[in-house]
């Protein structure tokens, strides 16, 4: 007998779940593309968890931090990506954090910790392509600036070599 472990992980996870907290869970993703309607989906994750300040202060992230200049345009197309992709992952551990510990939401043992993952890993994208809490900006500019600073001092040591031959 074969294994196909997407699939035997999905069903796992479905399996061990609980069907009104499924049924929600699967409503709020709907919701949450379209402005009308879309609640705050991790305040519904700790009620159904049982757990109301589990998440206290996590939806309005954005609220609590300084705004980021932005320098997108300035920054190379290769540092933005560079450090978005950073900003995602840094954001994913801390938005795995935050979420409930709870296999009432997430299902029991290796799948739970999978599924639990995989919906830190796609919040954290969503809201990276959705602007981020801003730090890409700065990172993308510092990049810039470090492989500049290198591009000169590697310029330096060539003509100096050239120079002295």
């Amino acid at each position: 007998m074969a294994i196909k472990p997407p699939s035997d992980i999905v069903l796992d996870v479905a399996r061990s779940a609980d069907p009104a907290r499924l049924n929600v869970a699967v409503r709020k993703l709907t919701e949450a593309g379209s402005r009308t309607g879309a609640t705050d989906f991790a305040a519904d994750l700790a009620a159904l968890a049982g757990d109301k300040n589990a998440v206290a202060g996590f939806a309005n992230i954005r609220a609590h931090l300084p705004v980021a200049t932005p320098t997108t345009g300035t920054a190379s197309p290769g540092a933005q990506k560079t450090a978005k992709e950073f900003e995602a992952v840094l954001l994913q551990k801390s938005i795995e954090v935050m979420l409930p510990n709870s296999s009432k939401i997430y299902g029991k043992g290796n799948a739970g910790s999978i599924w639990k993952s995989m919906l830190a890993q796609e919040l954290a994208n969503q809201l990276v392509n959705r602007g981020g809490i801003g730090l890409a900006s700065y990172v993308a500019t510092y990049i810039d600036q470090k492989a500049a600073a290198v591009a000169a001092t590697t310029a330096t040591d060539t003509s100096q070599k050239t120079g002295n031959s």
